[in-house]
């Protein structure tokens, strides 16, 4: 019988005997939650306005009939997203055309606070052009007009904009004033994954060293209401992005990224098994009744 509590013991340190699979996303913290699943639209609707869901008085929004990104009701595994047009087949738009919403500052002015964000979202198309004609990436959101921002390199559609001295060049972080100086680390899927795979539906964790002030953010581009460079419009679906003003603990983090994996049907960097946390554990088993 002692054997078999050491056993269960052991089991339930290893998480294996949990029987919850609700994750909850933690709430201390949160400063933007916005969620497509929220509106409420039909399918090819514009979207004017995409209302923060903590109901702190923030919303991204777009005036411009003609830069207003689109619903779409089955966006990534059948849960809705909102799609940025920043490209067409064959070019890029220019930076007065591609889709791009800001989430200004609430009545009373506020910075919006972030050091760690996430985004279930899904690049279809980088640009892959001359960076002296088109700049340097696609940029997912960014800090109004400054270059603070999270993007994917025009020079590797694959590559993740970060610090410097990374082993394969510029890798996870966020980027500053385009020298990459403001380090940090991306993960893709709860991975440290570099790569962006193509129509591919990914939750992206970026989390920079230091809590950063946002003040106005803009979604789909580098710039509000202009961005810097036609490459920088971003093309793809954007289903959610949800901001902590502090880096999360490791067990808040599995538990945002389990809840959008579940949400979104997005898998994870493989966890060991079950039955690979069972055999540790006869294992440590077998090694502690030696020993006694």
């Amino acid at each position: 019988m002692r054997q078999l509590a050491v056993l269960l013991a052991a089991l339930c340190l290893l998480g294996v005997c949990s029987t919850v699979n609700a994750y909850d996303l933690p709430a201390g913290g949160m400063t933007l939650h916005l969620d497509a699943s929220t509106l409420v639209l039909n399918d090819g609707d514009p979207v004017v306005e995409w209302v923060d869901s903590l109901g702190n008085g923030l919303s991204a929004a777009q005036a411009d009939s003609a830069r207003q990104p689109t619903y779409k009701a089955q966006g990534i595994n059948g849960v809705p997203s909102v799609f940025f047009a920043g490209a067409y087949p064959g070019g890029v738009l220019t930076p007065e055309e591609g889709d791009v919403m800001l989430v200004a500052k609430n009545a009373a002015g506020d910075d919006i606070m972030a050091q760690e964000m996430f985004l279930v979202l899904s690049l279809e198309k980088p640009y892959t052009g001359d960076g002296d004609q088109g700049g340097c990436c696609t940029t997912l959101i960014a800090r109004k007009n400054d270059g603070d921002a999270i993007r994917i390199s025009w020079n590797s559609s694959t590559a993740l904009n970060g610090p410097k001295g990374s082993p394969d060049g510029p890798g996870p972080g966020w980027s500053q004033a385009g020298d990459f100086a403001y380090e940090g680390m991306m993960e893709i899927n709860g991975g440290d994954n570099w790569s962006m795979p193509l129509d591919t539906p990914v939750i992206l964790d970026a989390v920079a060293t230091a809590p950063r002030q946002m003040g106005d953010v803009v979604v789909g581009s580098d710039g509000f209401p202009t961005g810097h460079q036609p490459a920088r419009n971003w093309t793809g679906h954007i289903a959610e992005i949800i901001m902590y003003d502090h880096e999360l603990s490791d067990t808040e983090r599995g538990d945002v990224n389990q809840y959008l994996s579940d949400k979104y049907g997005v898998a994870m960097v493989p966890e060991p098994s079950t039955w690979v946390l069972l055999t540790m554990a006869l294992l440590g088993l077998a090694a502690w009744r030696r020993r006694s």
